[in-house]
């Protein structure tokens, strides 16, 4: 049985730094070398620690409070429902995996096949996430092999680890407050691929995922036109209704090393009880998991892209002659 490490970190503060500033290459380039070897040198002593065999979870305002060893959390409600979500899925072996194990234990992820990170809390991502020990220890597990889901605001993350060079520039946390562009007629979204992905077996290429409301809390980091991932390629676009909304680049996939980043940047809500497509949104989480655990995703290489029905172009038209 698969296993996935669901991520989550401390609270004590969120960055400060401006969401558009850019991390110098050397820091990264320096931060790799540093975090690959400190990796070889806990994998090659089997330096595993085994998490807490007890976990506190307790209602704190809009969020819950999650204890574990010395790892102290808040997780939102959205986040907490990803967590749940998770537990539920009986094709794989869930765990919680806080930030503070990375940087002290990365070999602690030796004991995953997938990282997932949902996060909707902040735009701004948390302090934690950008300490360069946990960036190392992420980027030399997904460069051994590795697979990272990340999915909602934490979609921005890719940037951050250095694999994208292009932040998201659709950052948003609060209430729906779009409509349908049909009127009278149900407000209805989801994600779309092209030709279909390994995401969409089952879903005939496209899904809805939620069907949300006014007062409906949303949060996104995906790309909207003309911006465009630089390194990645988009695996879907949104759905809305009977029609895509190509300006909105959902869903975009990464080759770093020999591991794979997938990211969703919206519409995949836990917490919202009164989504019609419930059902819909945990079959295309599902397929999510299993394309990152198994070997389905060596039959669709990058940077080769065998197999370019899986991902949108948007590049300019052209005419082809042929003899």
């Amino acid at each position: 049985m698969k296993k996935v490490g669901y991520l989550v970190f401390g609270d004590e503060s969120t960055s400060s730094t401006p969401r558009h500033a850019e991390r110098p290459p050397a820091f990264v380039n320096q931060q790799r070398r540093a975090g690959s070897e400190r990796f070889q040198r806990a994998k090659s002593k089997h330096a595993l620690s085994r998490p807490a065999d007890t976990l506190r979870l307790s209602p704190n305002g809009k969020h819950w409070d999650f204890a574990q060893g010395d790892a102290h959390v808040k997780l939102s409600p959205e986040e907490l429902a990803g967590w749940q979500f998770l537990q539920s899925c009986k094709q794989v072996k869930s765990t919680l995996l806080p930030s503070i194990q990375l940087s002290n234990t990365p070999s602690i992820l030796l004991r995953t096949d997938l990282v997932w990170w949902h996060y909707d809390s902040s735009i701004s991502l948390p302090l934690p996430a950008l300490d360069p020990n946990v960036i190392d220890s992420l980027r030399s597990y997904v460069e051994r092999g590795g697979s990272l889901f990340l999915s909602l605001l934490a979609s921005q993350y890719v940037f951050d680890l250095g694999v994208e060079e292009v932040r998201p520039n659709i950052l948003e946390k609060g209430q729906w407050n779009r409509h349908c562009w049909s009127e009278k007629y149900p407000d209805i979204r989801g994600l779309s691929s092209f030709q279909g992905h390994p995401i969409f077996n089952g879903l005939h290429g496209a899904v809805y995922t939620w069907s949300p409301k006014p007062e409906s809390n949303f949060a996104a980091a995906f790309y909207e036109a003309p911006a465009l991932p630089k390194n990645g390629k988009v695996v879907a676009v949104e759905r809305e209704y009977i029609k895509l909304n190509e300006d909105w680049r959902v869903a975009v996939e990464y080759k770093l090393g020999k591991g794979r980043i997938l990211t969703v940047g919206s519409f995949m809500f836990f917490a919202d009880e009164e989504n019609r497509f419930r059902p819909h949104l945990e079959f295309l989480t599902e397929n999510c998991l299993a394309y990152l655990t198994s070997a389905a995703h060596e039959l669709n290489p990058l940077p080769e892209f065998k197999n370019p029905q899986n991902y949108l172009s948007f590049d300019p038209p052209t005419v082809r002659f042929t003899k």
